[in-house]
């Protein structure tokens, strides 16, 4: 499952342009363990796995 995760990770900026064109992230109440509901921050770097951010894709 941790594979798939990464590969998503690796692609949030095109997911977010993706998706979001039918699912606005900002209004998200998921919690923040539940990253995925939070791509944008992902994307966008805001969000930090391990004190890594993926915005460009370093892991």
């Amino acid at each position: 499952m941790a594979q798939y995760d990464l590969v998503l990770i690796q692609n949030a900026v095109k997911m977010v342009e993706h998706v979001g064109e039918v699912y606005d992230f900002s209004l998200s109440t998921q919690p923040i363990d539940e990253w995925w509901w939070h791509l944008v921050k992902v994307a966008s770097g805001e969000l930090l796995f391990d004190g890594i951010s993926f915005k460009d894709k370093a892991i």
